[in-house]
């Protein structure tokens, strides 16, 4: 029996477009499940939708008696119908398919920097979504009574003391930095090509888009341990103290263990307090 395995996923790294910006293309891959051969393979800018996914499909597995496994629930209908001379399956754990992409990511890990970082990898699929969704909620609010220009202040749960700042006008991010101004932690709303492919995955499953420019990724520095799950809890618990000090008129919220969020204060003000 012949058997097919076909998915379209997120490209595992990065790369420049014909303009020079940064993308994350997707691949469409079939692959024979006996004998471990990629039967055909493709990369575009843009997801396919099922139909063109089945007209690609169509112009590449033979015409032979075969099961043909899908990894994606959504697919299975239109592909069933498509193909009928095939025996259509769910089956997301294909060895061949999962083991090329394996591959690929082991070739391409020397293109990856200190930089790149997996929320699914580092925090769990549950945990990630947290995140996420924190960000899309953060992205629904109204925060027009914080000023452009202001600049807040994050307290820890030891006291000490970050400057907030936002990114520009266009770019809902926001930035902590130490008092010697070195970026700490920040949230930038971005394209895709900054996310993880294993958390653009998670996206998808769950339908999340967050489109073309504000999906959200985080720049990390003078952080002890890098991005711990302390940190992690901050950005979001941020993702809500922000639109509620925005919604209080500006009155200091209070976060679990003694965090809070303020205008940011000189020294001045904290001996006069």
């Amino acid at each position: 029996m012949n058997i097919f395995s076909l998915t379209q996923r997120w490209s595992p790294v990065a790369a420049l477009d014909d303009d020079g910006e940064p993308g994350r293309p997707h691949f469409q891959v079939i692959m024979n499940e006996v004998t471990g051969e990629r039967v055909a393979g493709h990369m575009s800018a843009l997801r396919f939708s099922p139909q063109r996914l089945i007209r690609w499909a169509a112009a590449q597995l033979p015409e032979v008696e075969a099961e043909l496994w899908l990894d994606r629930s959504e697919l299975l209908i239109p592909f069933t119908r498509a193909f009928p001379e095939f025996t259509v399956k769910l089956q997301p754990s294909a060895p061949h398919l999962n083991g090329y992409f394996q591959h690929l990511e082991e070739l391409f890990r020397d293109d990856q920097t200190a930089d790149d970082y997996s929320l699914v990898d580092l925090f769990g699929d549950r945990n990630a979504l947290r995140f996420y969704k924190a960000a899309w909620e953060y992205l629904d609010q109204d925060l027009y009574q914080i000023p452009e220009s202001a600049r807040l202040e994050y307290r820890d749960p030891r006291g000490q003391r970050y400057s907030l700042e936002f990114s520009s006008q266009d770019e809902p991010g926001f930035m902590l930095s130490d008092p010697q101004g070195n970026l700490c932690l920040g949230v930038s709303f971005d394209n895709p090509a900054f996310v993880a492919a294993r958390d653009l995955e998670l996206l998808d499953r769950q339908h999340f888009d967050f489109g073309t420019a504000f999906y959200p990724w985080l720049l990390f520095s003078h952080l002890p341990g890098g991005l711990t799950r302390d940190w992690f809890e901050t950005l979001i618990w941020l993702f809500e103290a922000i639109p509620n000090f925005a919604q209080a008129g500006g009155i200091c919220v209070s976060g679990p263990k003694g965090c809070c969020l303020d205008w940011c204060k000189t020294d001045l003000d904290q001996v006069a307090s």
